[in-house]
């Protein structure tokens, strides 16, 4: 007879979907959400409501070079990961 000492893990159910898509995000290694001229980080997620995030795609954290509309946000959200040494594209601000 075999015995099986494996613990189970018990995961609480999220509370909302917002709760569900910063899950996503996280297990998926992305820094929040972006569309054209909006973005936001996972701490932050949907500060808009998520009237809109069914617009939305999964994106990244990259520093402001200060070029964008807001003058000089903390970061900007983008679909693609910064290469190694590449140059910074001027997408979505987020303050």
């Amino acid at each position: 007879m075999t015995t099986n000492n494996a613990t189970a893990q018990v995961r609480i159910a999220p509370d909302n979907v917002i709760d569900i898509v910063r899950d996503w995000l996280h297990t998926h290694g992305y820094d929040g959400l972006c569309i054209e001229d909006c973005g936001c980080a996972i701490a932050d997620l949907a500060p808009c409501g998520g009237e809109s995030m069914h617009l939305c795609g999964p994106g990244y954290k990259r520093p402001c070079e200060g070029a964008c509309e807001f003058g000089k946000c903390d970061f900007h959200i983008h679909p693609e990961k910064l290469p190694i040494g590449g140059e910074l594209g001027q997408r979505e601000c987020a303050e």
